[in-house]
């Protein structure tokens, strides 16, 4: 089979996008409801970098199937588990379009509900914890699939201050940015690169931020494609978005593969936004393409660089 191939006419491919809670400290407590996200499911993130996606996705004659929620299992009683998915197909794709939390701080057990109906009903950490920066996990069954995949085949860690590429992909940087396989990021008050990293000359590259694409054919065995993309923040990730919205050749090769892999990672300079802003178009950026990477489907497969046709970006 050949890239070609998910252009089969008359193939019905769905799309179903992968969101996580908004910000904790948007939550409210729902007293004696052991639903207590009930009135807060439409509070999720980066609803602005789905839509500039779905666009492209719409081109591709994907049709919308709806979302898929992750809701913080912190927030329920033990003895709620998530309802039953909708039957996923292999021609279906996932899209999340979120940074994925592996190694976010979770909060402890002794925070969880042990009953419906407690005192602190839908409130999943305790008033006056720092949980700005985190993004809490939802301890489900899909997310433990979509979470495995990416730490198998793409990254080793993945936080709101750090990014860690996978052995054999961080080979694939050219020589002069292997630095780049291990990123730390400032976690408050923007996305740019930490002051002290790179650690050899610190602060040399003081408002740059990097952004990711990951893509697998099959999430899990005979499971759907998976596209991930995101930056540090929600600025970051709707800009690398706004920019993959106007790539479409490259975006189109990427998901008609059937048998690779693969991995973009950019990078930009972060732009401050305007007091009052209404449009967004000051976050339009033409990136460096630091590295394009493809692997094939199999455990003992190996990551090589790749070419893809950029029209607003510098390979």
């Amino acid at each position: 089979m050949n890239d070609c191939d998910r252009d089969e006419p008359g193939l019905t491919r769905r799309v179903f996008w992968v969101t996580y809670h908004a910000s904790e400290r948007e939550a409210r407590p729902a007293i004696r409801n052991p639903s207590p996200y009930g009135r807060l499911l439409h509070e999720v993130r980066d609803g602005l970098a789905f839509v500039e996606l779905w666009m492209r996705l719409a081109d591709q004659k994907y049709t919308y199937a709806g979302p898929l929620l992750n809701l913080p299992d912190a927030g329920f009683p033990s003895e709620i588990d998530a309802e039953p998915l909708p039957k996923i197909l292999p021609t279906d794709l996932l899209v999340l379009a979120t940074r994925p939390p592996l190694d976010d701080p979770q909060p402890p057990k002794k925070h969880r509900h042990t009953k419906a109906g407690s005192r602190l009903g839908g409130l999943p950490l305790p008033l006056g914890e720092d949980r700005s920066r985190k993004i809490l996990q939802s301890k489900t069954a899909l997310e433990a699939d979509i979470f495995c995949v990416i730490r198998e085949c793409f990254l080793t860690h993945c936080s709101r201050e750090q990014v860690i590429l996978q052995g054999t992909l961080a080979e694939v940087l050219p020589p002069h940015l292997r630095n780049r396989n291990n990123i730390e990021f400032t976690p408050k008050g923007g996305a740019s690169y930490a002051s002290h990293w790179p650690a050899e000359e610190p602060n040399s590259l003081a408002g740059q931020t990097a952004g990711y694409l990951l893509f697998t054919p099959h999430a899990w065995i005979n499971g759907p494609s998976l596209l991930a993309i995101f930056g540090m923040a929600g600025i970051e990730t709707f800009a690398l978005a706004h920019w993959l919205a106007g790539e479409p050749a490259a975006l189109k090769r990427i998901l008609g593969s059937r048998s690779d892999m693969w991995f973009v990672l950019a990078e930009w300079h972060t732009v401050a936004s305007p007091r009052r802003p209404v449009f967004l178009g000051f976050l339009d950026c033409s990136p460096d393409i630091l590295c394009a990477a493809r692997r094939p489907l199999g455990r003992e497969q190996c990551w090589s660089p790749a070419k893809l046709l950029w029209s607003k970006a510098r390979a």
